[in-house]
Parts: C-alpha cells; structure tokens; sequence
C-alpha cells in the first residue's frame, strides 16, 4: 500500500507510470506470471484508453482508492486493434524535433530566418522604409522556437570550457544580434548559477579550490571582449532593429552584473533584515570591480555612454508597432547605472560626463519630453542616486536650466475618462510630463546642506520669488469632475515647499504672507458666477501639496501663523458676513440673519425641507 500524490491535471497516463514504477520497485525479479499491470478503481478498469484523459476529467477525487491487478485484461474489441498513441513506443532519439533543431545546419538556419526578417523593410509615403510589422512578429517568433528548445550542447559548452580568448570570438560573435543575445542568455545563466553556489559556499562556510564560473570567465577575457562589442558599436547603427536594441541592453546589464563587486557580508544578514524600509537606511551604490575599472577610461567610455544615452533620448514614432522584449527604459537603466557605480569608483566621472556637448539634449529629452513614463522615471532615479549628496549643487544647477520649460507643460488630456467606471490608479499616461522631473528637484533641494546654502551655490532666495511668480501665474488646469492632476502646479508647490524647509528669508517677508494667502485662496475659494474655475486646487495631490506648502509657511514664522490662525477663525465664524452661508443643519434657537422666519421642521424628518429652509433664509434665493 503506498500513497501517491498528483494534480487533477495530471493525465492517467502518469498515473499508470508511478504505479509502474512502483510495483517494479517491490518485484526486482520479474515472473513468468507477471504479466500487465491492470488499474482498477471504483469497480471500473483504467485501460490504455483513459491515457489521454486527465484526472479531473474521469472524476478523480483525493484519497481516492486505487487497486493494483496483475495478468491479462479483456479480450481486445474489434475496433481497439489500433493502440492509443500514450503505449506506442517512443520515437527514436535522433528524430525528435527539438533535437533535430538543435545540429549545426538547422540551428544557424533559425538566426538566419531571424535575421532576414527582422531585416525586412516597407515602403510608406514619402518613399520611406520602415520595418515590416509582420515580418518583425515572425522574427519574434521564430526566437520562442528557440527559445523551447534546451539550450545548444555546443555553446554552452564552449561557455563551461573557456581556455582562450580566440574562442570567445566565436561564442559571442556580434555579426548576428540574434546569435549574439543568445550567447548572453547562456552567459547570464551560467554567471548566476555561479553566483548562488558561492553564496551558498559561503553560507555553509565549506572551503573549496574550486573558483566560481564568473571569475573563470573574467580571466579567460570573458569581461575584455564583452566591453570591446560595448566599445565598438556595433549595436548602435543607424537605422537598426529592436534587435540591436535589446541586444545592447543584455549587453550593459551583463557588464554591470560581471563587473560590480557584489558584497557576500549582507547575504547572511539578508534573511533577518526588516522589509520596513527606514529614513536611516543609506542608499547602496556597487563600485566596479579592479578588472572593470582597468577598462573604462573617461576620455573614451563616457562618450559612447553619451550617444547611447543620447540615441535612446531621440524621439520615436508612437504608431511604431514594438516587438522587442527590452525598451529603450532597460537601456537607460543599465547604461545609468554603469555610470553611477563608476562615479562613486573614480573620481571625475561627473565632471566628464557634465562637460559633454550631448548632456544637456538628452537631459531635456529624457526628463520630460519622453513620452514613456517608465523611461524618464529611470532615468530619474539614476540622477538622484548619481547627484546624491554632497554632490547635489552640481545636478541642481543644470536642472533649474530646464525650469522654464517645465513649468508651461500642461496635463495630458484623457479622453474618455468619464467612461471608467474604475480609474487606474498611480497610472501615467503616455506622453510628455513633468513629474518625474518635479520630484527629482525636490529630493535634490531638499538634500542641500548648510554649506551648500551658505557658499551660495544655489540662490534659494531668487529661486523661492521665481517659484512663487510661477505659482501665482499658473493656469487653473484642474477641473471640478474628472479632473487630471496637474504636475505643474503640484510639482511647483512641492518644490517651494522643500525651499521653504532652508528657512530663506522669503518666507517671512512680505511675499511669503502674500503667498500664504494665495495658497490659502487655492484650497478655499468658492466658485461664483465671475469665477467658475475656483478654487485653484480641486485634486486630492494638488490639495494635499498646498497643505503642506501652508505648514511649511507657518514652521518658524510668528507672522505667518497669526495670519494663518485668523483666516481659519473668520472662515468657521457664524453669522452674517460667514463666507459660507450654507450650514449642515439649521440652528433650532436661532434666527435668519435677514429677517425671514423660515421653514419649522428643521430637516428633521425630511432632507428637502431642510434645503428649502435654507433657500427661504438666503436673499439671493428669494429675488
């Protein structure tokens, strides 16, 4: 008796397979009366003719009992002298399809077919070319073919067995994109399964002369060759493919994973550590690794990093139908990310990279004229981890150039908003924006440090009147139902809010009372006939950015929180010359300000005798 587990997807034909095994397991002699194994189970055979079924499919329920017979089952039908196709033999080795893709002549046969479509072109109007749609998704999937099948014997032992760098040329051949992403699929594998078996040697703390397969590789020239494709650009002709596009990526990602020093101190730590991210918690940039560093000279890498990041920044055609698996947001981020490690290794990388004549086009287009949101989000984040402090005055200073521009954008309209009966929500839609850029001025402000403010690296006193001119002169873009959030006004309003925090003198003069009443009108002015666009701030992110603008004005200020305190006073005073003439629930005791009696029941017993109680007291109601 033994117990067997399986899924209700599971086919009876593994099910007859485990017992199979089983009863062999039991019998290591076979009989002379063995003969075969018969399953029955409910009082009704299993035949070979169940095989195909799953199963769920015949009714299988758990601890279902499941008996074992030995010897010869009923005499075959006419019609069952065909067998099903689950007991005929299996075919031989040499003619399995996947096998047969995978000799020389039918292998290389896929890349070219990937290739040649991928290549193809269609004319439009104008007598342009552009890729071929079609041809393009076949190209893809050709590469799923590949991708099903095991991995070539041939490359990945070639990988396994590395002892010269001449045979490196023909494991990542760059000729073909295709062959050549294949290539560095197998050598991403093989550099994390290396990686896990150290981290477990070390976990297991086992000593051992065997030196991990990336270390191998890196000193077989694995790292110089990998770099010398990066440096040649060749995946970076005009006019290329999605191929040469994604092939570039796993290309810097594969760089950034073999030459980064990877700390195995954190591996063990790694399991006890809280979730729960801290503001204490420091931000851990790798450093590239001594072979890494060998390579990269400033004259001639941060030029090539430029014109990738550059080329990636250059504006797209959004009818362009994409096939790629990676984006131009992938490319950023492993190309950003090679740069930041490399700052924080070498000194004047920075400085290299701010003096290049392509720095202020790509910033421009990749901070907020990209239309993607995932791109300028990376390339965000890269920033602020490449102009952490104390390096933030440097960054901020080419940032405030492109203030001007950000500050005319406008919120992309949706059409068809008022048909979602459930808006997603944190989801950027596709275009031009400024958020990301908003949000990277403010961390950066906000990270400045007493220095910074008193060498007057950057002029917070001109920068809060600039801001607060821009706030005053921003259009009332928010609208009362299906509203857009507004990433100008918001981004603004964070941004003075961050400079408000350096206690500039702005804040008690008379601009930061002005301010501190236009912002106060922003949340609380009522629309009238004359203005039907107020208040300023209708969305919850625009409303809540105000409020915090309000409590920043008051931190520190006697002035400002009088005024602040007054305004709140007057705005919930009872009577005549209240700016809200309409209560919750009329008073039982009282009387209308205007002389007119009005309704008894006080909404009581009914909402709209409410209403028109209050309708009846108000002048303007009654002419």
């Amino acid at each position: 008796k033994v117990s067997i587990e399986l899924l209700t997807t599971d086919y009876v034909a593994e099910l007859r397979a485990e017992v199979t095994v089983w009863w062999e397991s039991l019998h290591s002699k076979p009989s002379v009366n063995d003969g075969p194994i018969r399953i029955i189970t409910q009082g009704q055979e299993l035949t070979t003719e169940f095989d195909e079924k799953t199963l769920g499919e015949i009714g299988f329920k758990d601890m279902q009992m499941v008996y074992i017979s030995v010897g010869a089952s009923r005499q075959k039908k006419r019609g069952d002298a065909n067998d099903t196709p689950s007991v005929l033999p299996p075919p031989p080795r040499e003619c399995l399809p996947t096998l047969l893709l995978l000799l020389p002549n039918y292998f290389e046969q896929l890349f070219k077919l990937m290739q040649t479509l991928s290549a193809m072109k269609t004319q439009v109007k104008g007598g342009h070319h552009i890729p071929h749609t079609k041809a393009q998704v076949l190209s893809r999937r050709v590469w799923d073919i590949l991708t099903l099948l095991p991995t070539s014997p041939t490359l990945l032992d070639g990988f396994q067995k590395l002892d010269c760098e001449s045979k490196l040329q023909h494991l990542l051949d760059p000729a073909s994109p295709q062959k050549l992403m294949y290539s560095l699929y197998i050598v991403e594998s093989l550099n994390r399964n290396s990686n896990l078996h150290k981290k477990t040697v070390i976990g297991d703390e086992e000593n051992t002369n065997e030196s991990p397969w990336s270390e191998m590789f890196v000193q077989n020239g694995g790292l110089r060759h990998l770099f010398d494709i990066f440096m040649s650009g060749v995946l970076q002709v005009p006019g290329g493919s999605e191929w040469q596009q994604d092939c570039l990526a796993c290309l810097l990602k594969l760089l950034c994973q073999l030459g980064m020093t990877h700390t195995t101190d954190d591996s063990a730590t790694n399991k006890n550590k809280r979730k729960r991210c801290t503001k204490s918690d420091k931000m851990v940039i790798p450093k590239l690794s001594q072979p890494m560093v060998q390579l990269m000279n400033i004259e001639t890498v941060i030029p090539r990093l430029t014109s990738i990041l550059y080329e990636a920044s250059m504006p797209r055609d959004p009818n362009h139908y994409k096939t790629g698996f990676w984006g131009r947001a992938q490319v950023v981020q492993y190309a950003m990310a090679l740069i930041v490690s490399w700052a924080y290794t070498v000194s004047g990388v920075r400085e290299a990279l701010y003096a290049e004549e392509q720095f202020h086009t790509w910033l421009r287009r990749l901070v907020l004229e990209e239309p993607e949101p995932c791109v300028r989000r990376e390339v965000c984040m890269a920033l602020y981890r490449l102009a952490a402090p104390p390096h933030a005055p440097s960054m901020l200073t080419h940032l405030l150039g492109l203030l001007d521009k950000a500050e005319v954008m406008r919120p992309a309209k949706q059409e068809g908003l008022h048909l979602q009966a459930v808006p997603e929500d944190g989801k950027e839609p596709y275009g031009p924006a400024c958020r990301d850029y908003f949000w990277l001025l403010c961390r950066l402000v906000d990270s400045l440090t007493a220095d910074d403010i008193s060498k007057e690296v950057v002029d917070l006193e001109n920068l809060a009147s600039r801001v607060y001119r821009s706030i005053l002169q921003r259009e009332y873009l928010e609208t009362r139902h299906n509203t857009v959030e507004d990433d100008g006004l918001i981004g603004l309003l964070n941004l003075m809010s961050n400079i408000l925090k350096h206690n500039p003198s702005f804040k008690t003069g008379k601009e930061g009372q002005a301010l501190l009443n236009e912002v106060f009108e922003f949340l609380f002015a009522l629309p009238d006939p004359s203005n039907r666009h107020f208040p300023k701030c209708k969305s919850q992110a625009a409303r809540s950015s105000a409020y915090d603008l309000l409590v920043e004005l008051v931190k520190g200020a006697r002035q400002n929180y009088k005024q602040l305190h007054e305004k709140l006073l007057a705005q919930h005073k009872p009577g005549p010359h209240s700016p809200y003439p309409w209560d919750y629930w009329p008073h039982e005791d009282g009387r209308s300000d205007c002389g007119y009696v009005g309704l008894t029941n006080l909404g009581a017993t009914c909402y709209m005798a409410s209403c028109m109680q209050h309708l009846y007291m108000m002048p303007q109601a009654r002419a």
